[in-house]
């Protein structure tokens, strides 16, 4: 029978994660966020979905889904400021 295995210390592993993954953002945060016209847009991409029973019914649904989510996600990122407003638009 082996001996009990030591964990490691919290600080050692949060060193080996941030040697693992890197610690240093290359790239910039981009300071806002453009709503998309279309948000089922990468849904439809991926081609049909691969239901055989009431599969227009499963899409209407996930599409249902995937709306709301943007609506969702785009009234938490205005609240937060960080909606991306057009100079030309009638609301700025």
């Amino acid at each position: 029978m082996s001996g009990r295995r030591r964990k490691k210390p919290a600080a050692v592993a949060a060193a080996d994660a941030a040697k693992f993954w890197g610690s240093d953002v290359d790239e910039p945060i981009a300071p806002f966020i453009r709503p998309t016209a279309d948000p089922t847009a990468l849904l439809r991409s991926l081609g049909p979905i691969p239901l055989t029973v009431q599969d227009k019914l499963a899409a209407a649904q996930l599409h249902a889904v995937y709306e709301k989510a943007t609506m969702v996600a785009t009234a938490v990122a205005s609240a937060a400021s960080l909606v991306e407003v057009d100079e030309g638009s009638p609301g700025s």
